[in-house]
């Protein structure tokens, strides 16, 4: 005896076709739910181990550089820190030597100095190396200095300083008040460091506590089946 029988898959290939959409959208969805946490714990963890003088700006610096798509066929997602010059928070991943940008010293502003009033200030505009604006100079016993803006000087491989004029003293009697010195006297200049330059092998080596990988490790243990099975049941 014989049987014949015939099967319809369409249902069968419909169902395994739309599992497959729900299974990669659930997927991608769950990544960047995951890429956003990240995000938002590393931040937190910049707030809680370093100083931040200008925190919005830092914030900015962790990027999702790309989202998951299931449409656009991105099974994964970046983020990572935005390499911009002159910043250091990458180096603090795995710790390291501060390199200089131009030369081979690090020019390290002094605090309670012009250039750094306090531990929580930004660098004034007008004494950032650029508006200094540097020329070099020879001096009457032929050393070599670059003379800046607003009475700064720089002495290769020592520092920046600045010369600020100030008023001798003054003698009071009775209700008459004396400049001790004349002409040229009355004035007197003080030399002021703004900023030292040193090697790198000099300055203390970065710490490796950014943490980041950790962080984005744990989250996504933590987090991502938690963020694909809540995405995953609304199609069930």
């Amino acid at each position: 005896m014989r049987f014949d029988v015939q099967i319809d898959p369409s249902a069968l290939t419909a169902r395994t076709l739309r599992e497959a959409k729900n299974l990669a959208y659930s997927t991608s969805q769950a990544l960047n739910a995951v890429a956003k946490d990240v995000q938002t714990a590393e931040r937190v963890h910049l707030d809680q181990t370093y100083h931040l003088r200008k925190a919005g700006f830092m914030y900015r610096l962790i990027k999702i550089f790309q989202f998951s798509s299931a449409r656009q066929g991105i099974p994964f997602v970046e983020i990572g820190i935005d390499s911009k010059t002159r910043v250091l928070l990458g180096i603090f991943e795995k710790g390291g030597a501060r390199e200089p940008f131009k030369g081979k010293n690090v020019a390290v502003p002094i605090t309670g100095s012009e250039a750094r009033p306090s531990e929580m200030s930004t660098i004034p505009g007008e004494f950032t190396f650029q508006k200094m604006k540097f020329k070099k100079h020879v001096t009457a016993t032929g050393k070599e200095q670059w003379k800046g803006e607003n009475g700064t000087f720089l002495i290769p491989n020592i520092g920046v300083f600045q010369r600020i004029a100030q008023l001798s003293k003054t003698s009071r009697r009775g209700n008459r008040t004396k400049t001790v010195g004349t002409g040229r006297r009355q004035r007197s200049r003080m030399v002021k460091l703004l900023y030292k330059l040193m090697a790198p092998s000099q300055i203390k080596r970065l710490p490796a506590n950014l943490d980041f990988v950790s962080i984005a490790s744990q989250n996504l243990q933590q987090k991502f089946t938690l963020y694909f099975t809540k995405f995953y049941s609304r199609f069930r």
